[in-house]
């Protein structure tokens, strides 16, 4: 019987099962990650409507304030980037295409086009769309951002009027119970191998005695 950690370990990486788990696992934290960027971003928008006017009788503070929460807004539109891109190929990979094409169909509304033009404009055009109304300290989008043809007629109306913290808002709360029925139908395409990959996990871990694996494939959806 084997002790060597690292040797158990190795050979559970090269059995096919555990490489489909694997990448559930990795699917899943992305979209973690995606969510925690999420996250930050709702909280620091919220902060800079709460300052109160006093704040913004200095430019250096507005526009420090600004550039990070334009960075902030990359580092998510990335994240996001990512877990859609990974969340097509798993897709496609475990024979649920069709599928997955029809559950975007029906829940990726207009916020959610609004957010892939918004990440284009960055990636493309201008990595700092946003400023704050220092009237009101809303983070709203800039007049150049507004003004440019990546948009189509009914989002420049939208972005005139919106703010950026009720476009994250209705956007989360999409995100949130599309990856829902996702990976409710990636562990339905999976079902027999995770079942396969857990006895897999559990006899390894019986020979180490500890649990070196613990078994956890949706590893990045927390409550």
């Amino acid at each position: 019987m084997s002790q060597d950690p690292r040797r158990e370990l190795r050979r559970l990486q090269d059995s096919p099962v555990f490489k489909t788990y694997a990448e559930l696992r990795r699917m899943s934290m992305c979209y973690g990650m995606m969510d925690a960027k999420l996250g930050e971003l709702q909280a620091a928008v919220r902060r800079v409507r709460c300052s109160g006017p006093a704040r913004w009788s200095s430019y250096d503070v507005i526009e420090s304030e600004t550039m990070e929460v334009c960075q902030l807004l990359a580092d998510f539109l990335s994240r996001m980037y990512s877990c859609k891109n990974l969340a097509a190929v798993c897709a496609k990979r475990h024979g649920i295409d069709p599928r997955f094409r029809a559950l975007k169909h029906d829940m990726l509304g207009f916020e959610a086009s609004v957010m892939v033009n918004l990440r284009n404009y960055v990636v493309h055009v201008d990595m700092m769309p946003l400023e704050i109304d220092t009237v009101s300290g809303r983070v709203v989008f800039s007049r150049r951002c507004r003004g440019d043809g990546i948009w189509s007629a009914a989002q420049r109306v939208y972005l005139r009027d919106a703010d950026v913290e009720s476009l994250l808002t209705a956007y989360s709360d999409t995100m949130a119970a599309f990856y829902r029925e996702y990976f409710d139908m990636l562990l339905g395409a999976l079902h027999p191998k995770l079942g396969a990959c857990r006895q897999e996990i559990g006899e390894v871990n019986r020979k180490l005695g500890y649990e070196m694996v613990r078994f956890d494939p949706l590893a990045g959806m927390r409550a």
